[in-house]
């Protein structure tokens, strides 16, 4: 969430290339151990949730994968799974370019190739009776 009304302006560009120099190096993506029921390390309970955290991160992703195929109600959904300092996780991508590569494919698991950085970003709480949040797979360089 963006509170400044402040206009911004763009004052350069990144190449894929330099993707490696702006990488964050946390510890962890948020906390882990909470998952939905086809994820994995994808949620965070909302009794964590109660203090003000950043909501973005570009790490080097280990070993990024796709897989595609039916989850709630037999709806199609993308998942990248990837490695992030030794711990396995499996989370929604919200990347319109994976989803239009992948979503249209055989249900399976894909290698994702020559990936130089992955935007991890920790979705909106859901409503309070929930109060939960997800992490996402916002863009992949």
């Amino acid at each position: 969430m963006i509170i400044s009304g402040a206009r911004w302006t763009k004052v350069g560009e990144i190449q894929n290339s330099e993707i490696g120099n702006w990488l964050d190096q946390p510890d962890t993506l948020w906390e882990n151990g909470s998952r939905s029921h086809y994820g994995l390390n994808d949620k965070i309970d909302r009794t964590m949730l109660q203090e003000p955290r950043t909501s973005l991160c570009l790490i080097n992703p280990q070993n990024p994968r796709v897989r595609v195929g039916p989850e709630h109600n037999g709806d199609i959904k993308v998942r990248v799974l990837f490695e992030y300092n030794g711990v396995e996780h499996a989370l929604t991508a919200t990347d319109a370019q994976i989803q239009a590569e992948y979503r249209g494919r055989n249900h399976g698991t894909y290698e994702l190739t020559n990936v130089r950085g992955m935007t991890i970003s920790l979705g909106e709480r859901l409503p309070a009776e929930i109060g939960d949040s997800y992490k996402l797979v916002a863009h992949v360089f």
